[in-house]
Parts: structure tokens; sequence; C-alpha cells
């Protein structure tokens, strides 16, 4: 067994001890029967491998076998959800030339090439829509 690279650890402003996977996206909060397991695995110390803790920490991502070659994992998976087109993730960060109005906006409106001035809102929220019409129609 050995730590997984995706494994961080963070201690909350309370003195818990959190673990998160960041491959696997498990989150929980931990004990210190938990952390002796990490603090043996970075010593190179045995452990007991028909724990239940084991079995849960290796279910989680926490842990991984010595034989994983995590990296290789995490290529196959970009690979293999890279060209999907059975889903869509977008991230929305207007510049300063952004024209969706938004009432609670405090920026002063600015001509832009993409959104010119006088249709506000309507172009800029138009060609958003349709790129998402276009990508979840199929």
């Amino acid at each position: 067994m050995k730590i997984s690279r995706f494994l961080i650890l963070s201690e909350t402003s309370d003195g818990k001890t959190l673990a998160w996977s960041s491959y696997t996206g498990a989150l929980a909060k931990v004990d210190g029967e938990f952390l002796a397991v990490i603090d043996a695995l970075k010593d190179g110390r045995s452990i007991d491998t028909d724990s239940h803790l084991l079995r849960e920490m290796l279910r989680c991502g926490f842990i991984v076998g010595d034989d994983v070659d995590e990296l290789a994992a995490y290529g196959e998976l970009v690979s293999r959800t890279k060209d999907k087109s059975d889903s869509l993730g977008l991230v929305i960060a207007p510049t300063l030339d952004c024209k969706f109005a938004c009432p609670y906006c405090f920026e002063t409106r600015r001509n832009s090439p993409v959104c010119p001035q006088g249709s506000r809102s309507q172009n800029g929220q138009g060609i958003f829509c349709s790129v998402v019409r276009r990508r979840t129609a199929a």
C-alpha cells in the first residue's frame, strides 16, 4: 500500500482533520487511527491490511496498491472524458465589456465588438444561449 498522490489533508479551525482525494472526490473527517495509517505508510512500517479502515481508505482513494500507477490512471480518465459530448461544463467569466446587464452589476457598460452598444444584453446572451443550445441538442 502507498499514500495516494491525490490525497490532501487539511486541518480545520476547530482542530479537526479532513482528508480529500482530488482524484475520487472523497471527503472525510478523519481521526487519529487514519492518521496513524498515513504515518506508518510514510515511514514504511507494516500495517494491518485486513482492517475495515484500510478497506475504506482504499475504496475512497486515500491510499492505493503499490502497483497502481496513478498518473497513468488519471491520464486514461482524462482521455476518456475529454472528447465526450454528453456533458457540458461552463465557466462564465465576463469581462468589463459584459453585456448581460444583470440588475445588481456595478460595472459601467462599455462598447464591445461582440456586444455593440445599444443591443445591451440581448446580443451577448444570444451568443451564449445559442452555444449552449447547440451543445445540449445532441
